[in-house]
């Protein structure tokens, strides 16, 4: 199962109008559950740089403009 499933650790996670530590479990493509950044997921993990910020479920208008 861990295959199909990614989790994606970031200290700075955009949730609900504010930053905070998270992490995102995606299967099949599609976000599944949205857990504590030390939270234990089977899955394989991503992690996001310091630097950067998560923002899940964001599409990017830039790519998906032509679409």
């Amino acid at each position: 199962m861990a295959d199909k499933r990614r989790v994606i650790r970031a200290g700075r996670t955009f949730l609900g109008g504010s930053f905070r530590p998270a992490a995102v479990v995606i299967e099949d493509g599609r976000i599944a559950d949205v857990v504590g950044v030390r939270d234990r997921v089977i899955a394989t993990t991503v992690l996001v740089p310091d630097d950067a910020v998560l923002l899940p479920g964001l599409v990017d208008s830039h790519v998906h403009v032509n679409e």
